[in-house]
């Protein structure tokens, strides 16, 4: 009879263990969301919004000819001297301050009499960078013409970025699967339930849930700062921690821990930003990162169904300085192009109520021992 009652001991624990454990980590990948559109800007190709690829075209009627053409990038101001076009051109591969990448014919014009893939027209993804009245950044467009004279020309355009960058926040499941706002959540079993002699009340606690959002970040250069802020803590209820992870990471567990406590919390550390996949310029589609909120219920019971509030805010690297800290790049609201803080991107989890029980035995109705839940 002993050995009887100590596998079923074993197995009840057993049971326990698996009830109560939830997965720290998503048990499938989550699509990412599609960011809203930006309504609010007025862009263009003088006024490019990063990540987004452009078209620049000119023509040229006259004189007749073989024209060679040579689009190209630069602050020198002084585009030629002495008859000679400036070397001071930016690279189209990336490396420079203003240009993601460009199509065939960037800095190409051949030499007469042999033209180069320089057309009419240049394709540009630009990234994002800040408008200097002392310093523009211009897209010149030069032109030789080979005909009876060996003559040329030259065009200017000024370029000025628009800031466009925008976060949109989703609920997902611990599948990875998409939910939408007000996503119920079970909250977490009873841990444990332990009579107390010293003080004759049972002592709770009520356990662990984690909650996965998802966040897209568009139209930035290289990398975001994120910031959270946690609605609907009361009482004993209390976060933990706020991690973030890259999607596949959030799979197989690797989380980058952010610095908080109560409702805020903010990425800080050797893994502060967020770096897009090809630390370039993310266009109008985004990237996402997946966020775990740990919420600990504490002596918290829930006997009611009780929402949790996940907002974030964000502002991207600075590319002249290289931080995170230059209040104009913060992220902007797309119908408004103000920067809203946590005031719209923001999303709601429910966590649903446990069982409410009420005594019923006598007359009159006999307590049951006091708990130390909130």
């Amino acid at each position: 009879m002993k050995k009887q009652i100590l596998i079923l001991s074993v197995a009840f624990l057993a049971s326990v263990t698996v009830v109560f454990a939830q997965a720290p980590n998503l048990g499938g990948a989550a699509t990412c969301i599609t960011p809203t559109t930006v309504t609010c800007l007025t862009s263009d190709e003088l006024h490019p919004v990063p990540g987004t690829d452009y078209d620049y075209t000119v023509n040229v009627p006259t004189p007749p000819g073989t024209k060679y053409y040579n689009w190209f990038v630069t602050q020198d101001q002084n585009f030629i001297t002495g008859s000679t076009l400036t070397t001071a051109i930016e690279a189209n591969n990336g490396t420079g301050a203003h240009i993601q990448a460009t199509g065939a014919g960037y800095n190409d014009p051949g030499t007469i009499p042999t033209p180069g893939t320089g057309t009419n027209t240049i394709n540009i993804t630009w990234k994002s960078f800040t408008h200097d009245p002392a310093a523009p950044v211009f897209l010149v467009i030069y032109v030789q013409n080979d005909d009876a004279c060996t003559t040329d020309n030259i065009q200017v355009y000024v370029i000025e970025p628009a800031h466009a960058f925008t976060l949109d926040i989703a609920n997902i499941g611990i599948d990875g699967s998409a939910q939408g706002d007000d996503f119920e959540m079970c909250v977490s079993d009873v841990v444990s339930a332990v009579y107390n002699l010293g003080t004759s009340t049972v002592d709770m606690d009520y356990g662990v849930n984690y909650m996965f959002f998802i966040v897209n970040a568009a139209n930035y250069t290289h990398s975001w700062q994120p910031s959270f802020q946690v609605g609907g803590l009361a009482g004993s209820r209390t976060v933990t921690a706020v991690d973030w992870a890259y999607p596949a990471e959030a799979v197989t567990g690797t989380w980058n821990a952010t610095v908080g406590a109560g409702a805020n919390w903010t990425a800080a550390g050797a893994t502060v930003p967020y770096v897009s996949a090809t630390a370039g310029t993310v266009g109008p589609l985004g990237e996402c990162i997946i966020v775990r909120v740990t919420v600990d219920n504490n002596q918290a019971e829930t006997i009611v169904d009780t929402p949790i509030s996940l907002a974030v805010d964000g502002i991207m690297r600075d590319p002249a300085l290289g931080t995170y800290v230059t209040a104009t790049f913060g992220d902007i609201h797309h119908s408004t192009c103000t920067q809203d803080g946590f005031d719209n991107d923001v999303i709601t989890q429910v966590l649903t109520a446990r069982p409410d029980i009420h005594s019923a035995t006598g007359t009159p109705v006999l307590p049951f021992e006091p708990q130390n839940h909130d």
